[in-house]
């Protein structure tokens, strides 16, 4: 593994983490859960695979640091992903900077190059396009339709789709690790786009290419609580009074459909639950930034940001 700064000045070696934490619309990420975009479409995933490429450690006043040798494919079949960036020498991180895919040249040389294991390695079921296209850069496949029973599938790639992002963030030391948390909520990778009939997309056009628009502009963030839709994007509810001294309520009155209530904290952990008949009022003891989301069936309604002071 090689990195190279972008300045010679004598910094402490700080092994660095990039923590991936999977979410879906706003709540932890689960497999075959019913989730819907912003334009109401209800789906549920049964796959979802990413590269992860081209990082770089912003630290000490805008400075960067390459990981020029780290590939990883990323699996959102856990809590969270961490993708080892090895030692560092930084004294303060400000930011992580990444792209999704993989970037050329390596984008359109043989898999088999790789040494088994290597993220790169041919992969079953394959992330390998063809040497002309590439590897895959996101393989997303799941259920929508009204009753959950239409497939889609997209598959993105191309190197023309290969973009950079940086999420302004600091890190966070746990076991001796400097830990850099950013939260992709993969909800967002679906926005504005129509799978309500069952999209079949492979390729660098189409929905394809909005998906890695979308993970680009919509998916990761460095908070839990950002990456949710706007308050005008799903029904309209309102949470008061927010900011709250524990003890608030909910207007429900113009969503008789709503038949679950879940509060959760920044962490992805549910603090408060309700089903079937909803009260209106409820009372959160520590202080904090929370989650309320309301649901329809499982189908998620809306999103609102409580804090309690």
């Amino acid at each position: 593994m090689v990195f190279a700064a972008t300045s010679v000045v004598a910094f402490a070696q700080k092994n660095v983490v990039l923590r991936v934490h999977h979410r879906l619309a706003g709540q932890p990420f689960a497999f075959n859960q019913a989730s819907s975009n912003n334009l109401g479409n209800g789906f549920n995933l049964s796959r979802l695979e990413y590269y992860v490429s081209s990082i770089k450690v912003k630290h000490d006043g805008g400075m960067t640091m390459n990981a020029t040798d780290v590939y990883a494919l990323v699996k959102a079949n856990a809590t969270s992903t961490d993708i080892d960036l090895s030692s560092l020498s930084v004294n303060a991180i400000e930011g992580i900077t990444f792209s999704i895919g993989v970037n050329a040249p390596q984008n359109n040389q043989d898999p088999t190059q790789w040494a088994a294991g290597h993220p790169l390695a041919p992969k079953s079921p394959s992330m390998h396009w063809g040497w002309t296209a590439g590897y895959r850069f996101v393989a997303m496949e799941g259920k929508t339709g009204s009753n959950l029973n239409t497939v889609f599938e997209i598959h993105a790639l191309g190197n023309v789709n290969y973009f950079e992002q940086t999420i302004n963030t600091t890190a966070t030391q746990e076991n001796g690790k400097w830990i850099i948390n950013v939260y992709a909520d993969y909800a967002q990778s679906l926005r504005g786009i129509s799978i309500s009939q069952g999209v079949i997309s492979h390729g660098e056009t189409g929905e394809a290419a909005t998906l890695l628009t979308n993970f680009k502009n919509n998916v990761f963030t460095a908070s839990a609580v950002t990456g949710i839709f706007e308050q005008n994007e799903l029904t309209s509810f309102a949470v008061y009074p927010n900011p709250s001294t524990g003890k608030f309520s909910i207007d429900l009155s113009q969503l008789p459909q709503v038949n679950k209530m879940v509060i959760s904290n920044l962490l992805g952990q549910n603090v408060l639950e309700q089903k079937s008949q909803l009260s209106d009022e409820f009372n959160i003891t520590a202080k904090g930034i929370y989650i309320v989301s309301l649901f329809d069936n499982n189908n998620l309604v809306g999103t609102r940001k409580l804090i309690v002071e």
